[in-house]
């Protein structure tokens, strides 16, 4: 991280067995320092100004606050066989 200028403002931490704990170690570091917290999964990272911008303002008027999408893009179901349906 420091190669590329971001050791002040990046950590890197070990991740946990299923998502929620991968989530509270990153999170553990520095939530006794802050009151609200912002996180986005690597799968959406298109998501628009707007929406980030509304979820914020939730947050700050409910104390918490989820982006819920619809999916655009194909979803296929895939079985062990690999044949697409």
């Amino acid at each position: 991280m420091a190669e590329y200028g971001f050791a002040d403002r990046v950590r890197v931490v070990e991740g946990g067995d299923n998502r929620q704990e991968s989530v509270s170690h990153a999170l553990a570091p520095w939530l006794p320092t802050r009151r609200h917290c912002a996180g986005a999964r690597r799968r959406a990272p298109l998501i628009d100004a707007a929406t980030i911008d509304r979820t914020i303002d939730a947050v700050l008027l409910h104390g918490a606050a989820i982006v819920g999408l619809p999916a655009v893009d194909t979803i296929k179901q895939v079985e062990r066989t690999a044949t697409a349906h």
